[in-house]
């Protein structure tokens, strides 16, 4: 029998700037969705993890986690619509749920302005941390956390640099 892919691809965890969301679910059923057989102390886990708490809640809007959620680009009028921010959050928390041992962060702030990194690059970092990581970013303040950095060009390796 070959490889258990189902196994390996719950091994690596994808995460850029476009966060899938589930509509009309709560903010706990979004994290889940990962692991529907996760515990409500589990995702309650990854959500703190990911930096998200009370006062995060409060801030975006939400009256708690069974909050019903929208994404942006399918918002009706008077729907709580997600920040980008938070979405990151949620991508983020589903990460720390998964418990990968490969994380792919690809552009993961591309969107998001200077504050917003600056609030969730800290649980970014603690997902990463210990585990094998592989970053695609233009952002210096990205690639200044990493062990090297590998220059592409044309699909070609040119260089290769200790950080």
């Amino acid at each position: 029998s070959g490889p258990d892919h189902v196994a390996l691809q719950r091994q690596i965890v994808y995460l850029d700037s476009q966060v899938a969301i589930i509509n009309g679910a709560s903010l706990v059923d979004n994290i889940r969705f990962v692991d529907s057989s996760a515990s409500d102390a589990d995702v309650l886990q990854a959500l703190a993890d990911a930096g998200v708490d009370a006062a995060v809640l409060r801030d975006h809007g939400f009256a708690g986690v069974e909050t019903t959620i929208r994404s942006a680009s399918s918002v009706e009028a008077a729907e709580l619509v997600l920040t980008a921010e938070l979405e990151l959050r949620i991508a983020l928390a589903r990460a720390f749920l998964q418990d990968p041992k490969v994380v792919l962060v690809d552009d993961m702030f591309a969107r998001v302005d200077l504050g917003t990194e600056a609030r969730v690059a800290p649980a970014l970092d603690a997902l990463v941390g210990g585990r094998t990581t592989v970053i695609v970013s233009h952002q210096r303040s990205v690639l200044e956390k990493t062990d090297s950095v590998v220059l592409l060009e044309a699909g070609e390796m040119v260089t290769v640099q200790d950080t």
